[in-house]
């Protein structure tokens, strides 16, 4: 979460027709949707710069109890471009729902824009090997129970598996806030940030 850009989400509500809306009108709100996302962005310590803003109009078929967010250009919308968000809501409904309906009048259900604070990507430390056995981090064996069956399953502490460790299931690893669990038929696997990937037996 630390390292995840800032976002903050504006929407206004305003149903209507998109036949009946001007590009002067949408681009009105708009605008102010993204002035209010790039002083609050500013004001959360980001230049201009390090600010994306990204725009879409909830839009449904007249009538329809749900709606599609159709992303819009960042640039003032024209006539032209208006038309052409009717055939992105058309080709996005089918790719959603398997069908459109191209006949039907379609009405913008609200506006919305997203601003966005870039953080400098962060590269994250790579430990090394230790050169640790597996064995040294065993601690103990337990007698367990999976799908109905006992075995004497090994228990590891799992901060002193090394690098590159991979064990097979069953295996309990445990450490001070969680304990994990590989079933029988799973690998896991340490990789170089010592995140532990589990995976199925191919």
């Amino acid at each position: 979460m630390l390292l995840s850009d800032v976002k903050h989400d504006y929407v206004r509500s305003k149903l209507a027709p998109l036949s009946d809306v001007s590009p002067d009108e949408v681009n009105g709100i708009f605008d102010a949707l993204t002035a209010q996302a790039l002083a609050d962005l500013c004001s959360d310590g980001f230049a201009r710069d390090d600010i994306r803003i990204e725009r879409a109009l909830d839009m449904r078929y007249a009538g329809q109890g749900y709606e599609i967010a159709v992303p819009c250009a960042g640039a003032p919308l024209r006539r032209s471009e208006l038309k052409a968000l009717r055939l992105s809501f058309d080709q996005q409904h089918r790719s959603m729902f398997g069908h459109m309906a191209p006949q039907e009048p379609v009405e913008i259900i609200s506006y919305r824009v997203r601003g966005i604070g870039l953080l400098t990507p962060v590269e994250l430390l790579k430990f090394a090997r230790t050169g640790a056995a597996l064995e040294d981090a065993r601690r103990s064996s337990r007698r367990v129970r999976f799908d109905g069956a006992d075995c004497d399953c090994p228990v590891y502490r799992r901060g002193q598996l090394d690098i590159g460790s991979t064990l097979a299931g069953p295996a309990i690893l445990e450490q001070l806030d969680c304990t994990t669990v590989i079933r029988p038929g799973q690998v896991a696997r340490v990789d170089e940030w010592k995140n532990l990937i589990v995976t199925q037996k191919s």
